[in-house]
């Protein structure tokens, strides 16, 4: 918590200091293929609750995650994949019917229907969580310390500029 508050501050420096305009200096090129490759690591990441496959512990390296899928593959569950492909040919072709309502928002509610009306046997934010708190938890501040924040400035540093970056080459991508 105290890394993400310290990103945060970082941050709103960053912006008042006007470090957004640098982003005219990084090409296209780059910029799109830092896009692909977070797009691509947010996809691996997902194969796992895509397929409804039963791994334990999946590794947090990219590379180290597809052995690991490879040897489970064979623990997929067919209702999941069902609702998954549902989902996203949801996702892909609602467009083209009409734009006035987002096509995840439709796909989310279909998929929900679809699992719980034919009682389909796929893992859930309740199943995988447990249930979820009906109130607002009372806030906690973390107690912070010279020695933290000493210890904790680099990855805020991290946090902060990934942060920045993803954005701002998202809203270029997004321009384009």
């Amino acid at each position: 918590m105290i890394a993400t508050i310290l990103a945060g501050i970082i941050l709103i420096i960053m912006g008042l200091a006007k470090f957004g305009t640098l982003i005219k200096f990084i090409p296209l090129p780059l910029i799109t293929g830092f896009t692909s490759g977070i797009a691509i690591i947010i996809f691996i990441t997902q194969v796992k609750d895509l397929l409804g496959l039963k791994i334990e512990t999946l590794p947090s390296e990219f590379l180290e995650k597809i052995p690991v899928y490879i040897e489970n593959i064979s623990t997929f569950n067919p209702q999941t994949v069902i609702v998954s492909v549902i989902t996203l040919a949801i996702i892909i072709f609602f467009p083209f019917i009409t734009k006035k309502v987002p096509g995840i928002f439709v796909a989310l509610i279909a998929g929900t229907l679809i699992s719980q009306f034919f009682g389909m046997n796929v893992e859930t934010i309740s199943s995988k969580f447990g249930a979820i708190p009906n109130s607002i938890p009372s806030p906690a501040f973390p107690e912070i310390t010279y020695a933290k924040v000493y210890a904790l400035i680099g990855p805020a540093f991290t946090i902060a500029l990934l942060a920045a970056i993803e954005s701002l080459l998202s809203a270029v991508v997004a321009m384009v």
